[in-house]
């Protein structure tokens, strides 16, 4: 794709939509500067909609330079502009290696008081506040207590968790531990970088770089207003959201796992997000909105495919590794077989999957990463370990999971509607059909044979 030689100044009469969002972060400006965000669509928006208006800490995770931090800084400024990443604004709390949880001040505390969101730019850097972290991320406020006249006495003071944003580099040195400590306390997204998004990814920083000033891209400044108005509107809106559409939406996340439990949550709740971000186009019958299958089934083509990978235990590119491996025929199970030479040939070290990842799929991984996968698909039953633990191989082919069927989710949700809420139906049935491409700003319809 070529960015438009010219500035985005569409403006259609429309409000901001979900397909601003994702023109906004094709440019964002970060303290002055043009920080274009190539590929990682479903990431970026994800991140926004989860950690903004969901209020889940979220951690964006990826190898290092795949965007991670262009994202984090991206999605902080969208909210709060420069103010918010230099942990001035009052709505934001920022976590940084500065931070110290021995001698918490007056003046941060009021600041987390105040703040609604946290962010953290390096995870790994902030291991002195990882006592507030755990409790944050499990949704437990923290309890913290400070000495009084020189230590003979204490205070105890409750600071109220806040969502965090956050990122951490895949095989990181300094804390390795942390990403498998983290894991469960976090919604992880990942960024993707190989060889063809970096080829983007030069050519349009170059193409950028040379254009004149006036006709660098980015996003209309009226519309960028717009955005952020929705979203504020967004992030306030404590009305609650009901979606009579996800008794069958939940039905794309495999079952095998009980991680599944929690991201069929999240899955639920990131419809409220949208149901929310378009709460002035949605019934309501004054402290309840309500979801339409349009929501619904935007929520599937931004996350769908991350919270069927996370049900299932790995990141989404995860399935590419597991389907560079031939399936091992019944009876080959070990190297000291009689069979050893021909179960060999379907068995791979983790540098073999390392080259493999490297010159099929196009992207660089640290070893330390590129096992920690493998382990973890050996751990969901993706994969096998060989007795020594050093090679893997595979007996079946990667679990695929089910998309959404639209007419039935129509179907069933209009029937809940017409048990549960039959005094809203005519008026919230209107519009349920309706949805906007989050991608590419198509208006379209669902349900009654409109399915793209």
């Amino acid at each position: 794709m070529r960015w438009s030689k010219k500035r985005d100044t569409t403006d259609d009469g429309m409000d901001a939509t979900l397909y601003d969002l994702h023109l906004y972060y094709n440019a964002p400006i970060v303290f002055g500067k043009l920080r274009p965000i190539i590929g990682n669509f479903e990431t970026r928006m994800a991140t926004a909609l989860a950690w903004l208006i969901g209020k889940n800490s979220v951690i964006i995770r990826g190898a290092s330079g795949s965007a991670k931090s262009e994202i984090l800084k991206a999605t902080v400024t969208l909210a709060w502009g420069d103010e918010g990443l230099t942990g001035i604004h009052r709505d934001v709390y920022m976590i940084d290696a500065s931070s110290d949880k021995g001698n918490i001040t007056k003046d941060a505390i009021v600041e987390m008081r105040n703040s609604g969101h946290c962010f953290i730019p390096e995870l790994q850097n902030c291991g002195n506040q990882e006592d507030i972290i755990k409790k944050w991320t499990e949704g437990m406020p923290y309890v913290y207590r400070r000495a009084k006249n020189g230590g003979a006495s204490s205070s105890k003071l409750i600071l109220p968790p806040l969502p965090i944003l956050t990122n951490l580099a895949d095989g990181n040195e300094k804390m390795p531990e942390l990403a498998n400590e983290m894991r469960r306390r976090f919604l992880s997204v990942w960024t993707v970088a190989n060889r063809d998004v970096n080829e983007i990814v030069h050519e349009q920083k170059a193409f950028i770089d040379a254009l004149p000033e006036e006709e660098i891209p980015s996003i209309n400044e009226d519309r960028l207003t717009m955005l952020r108005n929705r979203l504020y509107c967004a992030m306030e809106d404590d009305r609650r959201v009901i979606n009579p559409f996800g008794i069958e939406l939940h039905k794309i996340l495999p079952k095998t796992f009980t991680e599944s439990n929690t991201y069929v949550e999240y899955l639920l709740n990131f419809v409220k997000t949208i149901t929310k971000f378009y709460a002035d186009q949605r019934h309501t019958d004054g402290d309840k909105l309500f979801s339409t299958a349009g929501d619904n089934y935007v929520a599937t083509i931004i996350a769908g495919g991350i919270f069927k990978s996370l049900s299932m235990g790995v990141p989404e590119f995860a399935k590419q590794i597991v389907d560079g491996f031939e399936i091992l025929p019944p009876g080959l199970f070990a190297f000291d077989s009689k069979d050893e030479v021909s179960a060999q040939s379907y068995y791979m070290t983790v540098d073999q999957v390392k080259d493999y990842i490297d010159t099929e799929i196009g992207m660089s991984m640290k070893k330390s990463a590129v096992k920690e996968i493998l382990d973890k698909c050996v751990e969901v039953g993706h994969l096998r370990a060989s007795g020594s633990g050093k090679s893997y191989y595979k007996t079946k082919e990667f679990e695929e999971v089910a998309n959404v069927d639209v007419p039935t989710m129509v179907k069933r949700g209009v029937a809940f509607m017409e048990e549960h809420y039959p005094d809203d139906v005519d008026t919230w049935s209107k519009n349920i059909y309706d949805y906007i491409h989050p991608f590419t700003g198509e208006v379209a319809k669902i349900g009654d044979g409109h399915n793209d």
